[in-house]
């Protein structure tokens, strides 16, 4: 008994019409052409012909698509993290952060300042090693700008 003809066009292992895949996708078929003008992936190119387009895999769509945002998606996730690693450090600068009831910065032996400029200079190379890159200056979490200045002090001072 042979397939319902519907469902052969559903199963065809040259994919779908991109139509058909912008509709299983929710997406409107110019989108998907977008897609497709940048990159993505096709099982068959096809002409400008009428009912001779281009034949597509949704499941690959929907994996090309989610793959390029992903580094997107990451970068926002790695300043958020960052964000609060900065305002971490800066919480561990001016609290009492040891068993001893002292900041950290005296059981090391160093000023305030001092330990601001290397828990601002750790925050950046902390910056570099998750997020690949040294951060923007002009774009420093509020936290990491305060480590920063508190450590400037001292060259304004001395």
């Amino acid at each position: 008994m042979s397939a319902h003809p519907a469902s052969a066009k559903i199963n065809n292992p040259r994919g779908l019409s991109i139509e058909q895949a912008a509709r299983r996708l929710g997406r409107h078929p110019a989108t998907v052409r977008s897609w497709i003008r940048n990159g993505a992936p096709v099982e068959a190119l096809g002409r400008s012909a009428k009912g001779h387009g281009s034949r597509v895999s949704p499941e690959r769509l929907a994996r090309w698509y989610a793959n390029r945002r992903l580094p997107a998606v990451q970068a926002q996730a790695d300043r958020r993290e960052m964000d609060e690693l900065a305002a971490l450090l800066l919480d561990a600068l001016k609290r009492s952060s040891s068993e001893a009831g002292l900041p950290l910065h005296h059981l090391l032996s160093l000023t305030e300042e001092q330990a601001a400029g290397l828990f601002f200079l750790l925050w950046k190379y902390l910056h570099l090693r998750i997020c690949e890159q040294w951060p923007d200056d002009e774009k420093l979490p509020d936290a990491a700008v305060r480590l920063f200045r508190i450590a400037s002090e001292t060259a304004r001072v001395g």
